[in-house]
């Protein structure tokens, strides 16, 4: 968890600012038309961050497993963390150290000398439910193993994006902010970019929300000794988060991400083995996985 600390409460002082100024050989008048806009550099440079590790977390759960009537194997599970930490929007934990010299900075106010912690503790409350189900003599296969499975995530106390707001990448800068304040602090840190793009994520969009769900697929086909004595396995996995943005850091589903994964996998003599799968992102408009296609190959000895 990312947490912050507001610099001493000189930093915020004007005089102070002028006084360092004038130790630097500005005039009185010079150090006094310079103070206003070195302010937020002064209050930045005497803040700081820390890593917190959360402690005294609570799970409970309980699964099931059975199978149906048609043959297909139905488990599933339900976990509540009754005080689970979740990350506070880290922009705005950043700007909140500017709230003493502009109110409109964040929506978390920073006070100097004081620690605004990274996270609030929560109700989790998830669901995820699976089906597995066989089918034999399949496309040439001698089995076709289809599993899907659907979850879903519920944060309860959740306040208004105006009191607090949790989650979304920092890559998109913050969040809607009183007096056209976004496009101002995406003006001063995002040097060089369109100027129409400022406010492109002024929004109340992508932070956590109280529900968020999504679906997972895949297939399996099993070919037994297709050649002196190897086995293959070809793949193919689905991924798709339907709806709502699940919390960080790490949250199970980013509204609208999807990935779609090609696999082979092969068996010799049930000694020697070999996986290769590529795996491709895509979709989500505050998803940070979309460039992080990759592939993977990998060798195994079984003894």
């Amino acid at each position: 968890i990312f947490s912050g600390k507001g610099g001493p409460a000189s930093a915020y002082s004007p005089a102070n600012v002028v006084g360092r100024l004038m130790a630097n050989g500005l005039s009185l008048a010079q150090a006094t038309a310079a103070a206003p806009s070195l302010m937020p550099l002064v209050v930045a440079g005497n803040s700081s961050y820390y890593v917190e590790y959360p402690e005294d977390i609570r799970l409970y759960g309980l699964s099931f497993s059975t199978t149906l009537p048609t043959g297909t194997a139905w488990s599933g599970e339900i976990s509540y963390r009754p005080n689970a930490p979740v990350q506070l929007n880290t922009t705005d934990i950043l700007y909140s150290g500017l709230t003493p010299l502009n109110p409109n900075a964040s929506v978390l106010q920073g006070r100097p000398n004081t620690d605004q912690p990274g996270y609030r503790r929560k109700e989790i409350t998830q669901l995820q439910t699976t089906f597995t189900h066989f089918f034999d003599q399949v496309m040439g296969a001698s089995r076709l193993t289809l599993v899907g499975e659907v979850g879903w995530t519920h944060v309860g106390g959740l306040e208004s994006n105006s009191e607090a707001r949790y989650g979304r990448d920092p890559v998109y800068g913050p969040g809607p902010l009183p007096a056209n304040t976004c496009r101002t602090l995406n003006a001063s840190t995002l040097a060089g970019s369109p100027q129409n793009n400022l406010s492109r994520y002024c929004e109340n969009d992508g932070f956590t929300t109280a529900d968020s769900w999504g679906y997972r697929a895949r297939a399996i086909w099993d070919y037994p000794d297709v050649f002196a004595g190897v086995n293959l396995k070809p793949s193919i996995a689905w991924s798709h988060d339907v709806d709502g943005y699940s919390p960080g850091p790490g949250g199970n589903f980013e509204e609208g991400r999807k990935a779609v994964s090609l696999g082979l996998d092969a068996e010799y003599q049930n000694t020697y083995t070999a996986s290769l799968s590529y795996t491709n992102f895509f979709d989500g408009k505050y998803t940070t996985v979309d460039d992080r296609d990759f592939v993977a190959l990998s060798f195994g000895v079984n003894f």
